[in-house]
């Protein structure tokens, strides 16, 4: 009897083992993806500070709570993040362009300006 006890009490542990961990994993993809989600409807409003933020949060997503299911994905998974961190990374990207854009837009209005400025220095030093 008590050998039988001790073989179902083995089974019910691995048993709630192997739920529990599926229920983890479970939790990780769904973090990952509302993370993503997140960052897809507020990235072009993010400060430099928010994409820190952000990029922590993305590593760990990526590196140590990865790592805990890294043999437990199926492989429909393993794609699934694969696509969640493309299109981090693509908003990342999209965001730092932008901003570079600007940066140039502002930059080119500014010499304009500054031609703008001589021209009309040299216009009144020519009178």
């Amino acid at each position: 009897m008590k050998k039988i006890s001790f073989i179902l009490f083995t089974v019910i542990t691995l048993l709630m083992f192997a739920c529990g961990s599926q229920h983890a994993k479970k939790q990780y993809l769904n973090k990952f993806v509302k993370f993503v989600n997140e960052v897809k409807q507020d990235y072009q409003t993010y400060s430099e500070e928010d994409w820190q933020k952000q990029d922590k949060i993305f590593e760990e997503l990526c590196g140590k709570d990865y790592e805990k299911f890294r043999d437990k994905f199926s492989d429909e998974e393993i794609k699934k993040i694969g696509q969640l961190k493309g299109e981090y990374q693509t908003y990342k990207t999209k965001y730092f362009i932008n901003q570079a854009t600007k940066g140039l837009k502002n930059g080119v209005k500014e010499l304009e300006g500054f031609f703008q400025g001589v021209t009309e220095a040299l216009t009144d030093t020519l009178k």
